[in-house]
């Protein structure tokens, strides 16, 4: 993920934060991606199986928490 944002970065020539103006367009970005690791562990939970006995679950959660201590911003 931090490496498809490094291009991106690099493709719009945007290699700037924002500082205290709010969020990044990075920071968007990995905020949507913890939303849908949290959503997804609420639907797998939903057809009864534990998220915790997966290992690519928890994976997708150490993904999310790197991308929580990427954020510019602290939420």
């Amino acid at each position: 993920m931090e490496e498809s944002l490094k291009r991106l970065k690099k493709g719009r020539g945007t290699d700037k934060s924002s500082g205290s103006q709010g969020f990044t367009d990075d920071d968007k970005i990995r905020q949507q991606v913890m939303i849908d690791i949290e959503n997804y562990g609420q639907q797998i939970t939903n057809y009864g199986v534990d998220p915790a006995v997966l290992e690519h679950y928890q994976k997708l959660l150490q993904l999310s928490s790197e991308a929580k201590s990427a954020m510019t911003t602290s939420n």
